[in-house]
């Protein structure tokens, strides 16, 4: 079965986070919090929701790490490796505001797409990625230590009628990629 859906990406660059909605997290909206065993907006560096409105996935997103002149992104792959995968970012440029686009990695490059893209129901990993901008292009992403991309270890599926859309990921591991 494939969903065509329409993603809103709302992201915000801030120095304290107050994602909405987090008290419906496992009932009415699926949550990732990062890092691991953060509880709210105290502890976490950056927070995710997601919950289905007719055929529209929205997706609320909230970080702490991202200053101007730096980008996010949000990855979902169902191998659990980021190749051939869509890509939720925000650009935010040294001046004026963020940008929100939706993007493709390749093996080795990621693509801005120009137009909707097709997402099938099914599981998936998440991603949470972000680096540097330059003269307003973006820099890969680190590749160890903090800067690597955080993956949660546990697919989660957006699907409209599905209960389990609505999972939290408790378990993300922050991976130590190899450059291919």
């Amino acid at each position: 079965m494939i969903l065509f859906l329409s993603f809103i990406l709302f992201i915000h660059h801030v120095n304290t986070l107050h994602v909405t909605h987090i008290s419906d997290c496992g009932t009415a909206r699926g949550c990732w919090k990062l890092p691991n065993g953060c509880k709210d907006a105290s502890d976490c560096q950056t927070m995710m929701t997601w919950k289905h409105e007719r055929r529209h996935l929205i997706i609320e997103i909230e970080s702490k790490l991202v200053k101007p002149d730096m980008w996010l992104g949000i990855g979902f792959s169902k191998d659990g490796l980021m190749g051939n995968d869509t890509v939720f970012e925000c650009q935010f440029p040294a001046t004026g505001s963020g940008s929100v686009y939706l993007s493709h990695n390749t093996a080795k490059r990621n693509i801005v797409l120009k137009t909707m893209h097709v997402i099938s129901s099914g599981r998936y990993n998440l991603f949470f990625a972000y680096g540097k901008m330059e003269n307003g292009e973006k820099r890969m992403h680190g590749m160890v230590g903090k800067e690597a991309p955080w993956k949660s270890q546990e697919q989660v599926r957006f699907c409209q009628r599905c209960s389990s859309s609505f999972a939290n990921v408790d378990s993300v591991a922050a991976d130590e990629f190899k450059k291919l």
